[in-house]
């Protein structure tokens, strides 16, 4: 199945990127482990809107998505 994750810091795969972080798999790691196709769009940070942003800019067919919804307050400006 392909799959895009889409999100905040929730959603991003962390593994690999610091001492303390990826110590754990994530959401990612997980479906890849189980034989899925993974495009990962989170980026810590995201407001809802630049997240569903990414999500519209891709171009691969996906069979489902996962969106980790942030605080709405970050759509503020």
């Amino acid at each position: 199945m392909n799959i895009a994750i889409a999100g905040d810091s929730w959603g991003y795969c962390w593994t690999g990127k610091g001492p303390a972080l990826g110590t754990l798999p994530g959401i990612e790691d997980i479906l890849r482990d189980r034989g899925h196709s993974v495009i990962n769009t989170a980026e810590p940070g995201s407001s809802n809107q630049q997240s569903i942003d990414r999500l519209q800019a891709l171009t691969d067919p996906v069979d489902l998505v996962i969106f980790i919804q942030t605080g709405p307050y970050r759509d503020w400006e």
